[in-house]
């Protein structure tokens, strides 16, 4: 991990000017560098400005339970809100592509939230905007072509870069192996669902697929 000394440059308009007080710190982590652990103390809020972040929540039971995916603007730590008194984390965080971070202490980012009716209103509309989605997407028996699907449209809005054929392509460190992991399958059961993807190509150098494709695999209610 490295600290950039002047992180203040990469923070939203929307967060300017009360956040821009606090100081905070701009830490990098590298692909597959894990961010923090299920059960580990959380002293405060990132920001992620760069890169995209599989939020991997962790049921009581230890096992796996929702993945996130989050990418420029989103919040890390959105938990804990849920309790002032509890400062551990429920969730694994790990940096899927090169993540830049901006990070707050706790304590002066909530005073930052009181003190700015603007501010406050912002993350409101964040988290009511998280929440919303995890509703829409978190119901039992989810077919996996759908689910892999989303995945691919979600780091397509988070990293991906647009073709002149119109195709999206993802960074080299997404690999084949990377959509197995964030869906939590082994490579059979990924390759069993990349058979309604006849879009979607490995190059070597990026995984390339055409959007309007996988927006219909979506949405699909089909059982792939």
């Amino acid at each position: 991990m490295q600290q950039v000394t002047d992180p203040l440059a990469l923070l939203p308009a929307a967060w300017q000017p009360k956040l821009a007080e606090i100081d905070p710190l701009h830490i990098l982590y590298a692909p597959g560098e894990m961010i923090c652990q299920s059960g580990s103390y959380v002293a405060g809020f990132h920001l992620v400005a760069s890169g995209v972040v599989c939020d991997l929540f962790t049921c009581i039971d230890r096992t796996p339970g929702a993945c996130e995916l989050l990418g420029p603007g989103d919040l890390l730590g959105i938990d804990l809100f849920a309790d002032p008194r509890n400062a551990r984390s429920p969730s694994i965080c790990k940096a899927i592509t090169a993540v830049s971070l901006i990070f707050y202490e706790r304590r002066a980012f909530e005073q930052a939230i009181l003190d700015d009716p603007s501010l406050s209103a912002f993350v409101l509309h964040h988290i009511a905007g998280r929440h919303s989605t995890a509703r829409r997407s978190a119901f039992p028996g989810i077919p996996d072509t759908r689910l892999l699907a989303r995945v691919l449209k979600r780091l397509g809005e988070c990293c991906g870069s647009r073709d002149q054929d119109g195709s999206i392509e993802l960074p080299p460190e997404i690999s084949l192996r990377t959509l197995a992991e964030i869906c939590g399958w082994n490579r059979r059961r990924l390759r069993d669902a990349l058979r309604e993807f006849s879009n979607l190509e490995d190059t070597g150098n990026g995984i390339r697929f055409l959007p309007e494709v996988t927006a219909r695999l979506a949405s699909s209610t089909s059982r792939g």
